[in-house]
């Protein structure tokens, strides 16, 4: 999925798309095949706010918690 496909699909709900480019490209090819992950990080500009992932893809809820932090992950 690109954040182009991502953008056709979600519109304006979404304030920002990040690209970090096209899928496999980054990661392993076999795991690239699960798609993009999605997060909802408007929850993040108040104090006890969360990130919410809106779709699991081929960044791990691991990898986001071990960045963002487990308390800031809904």
């Amino acid at each position: 999925t690109t954040a182009a496909e991502a953008e056709a699909m979600l519109g304006d709900s979404v304030s920002v798309y990040l690209d970090g480019g096209p899928s496999g490209t980054r990661y392993d090819p076999a795991k690239a095949r699960a798609g993009s992950t999605i997060v909802d990080a408007t929850g993040l500009e108040h104090p006890d706010g969360k990130l919410r992932i809106v779709r699991h893809g081929v960044i791990s809820d691991a990898e986001i918690v071990r960045v963002v932090g487990a308390e800031r992950c809904a």
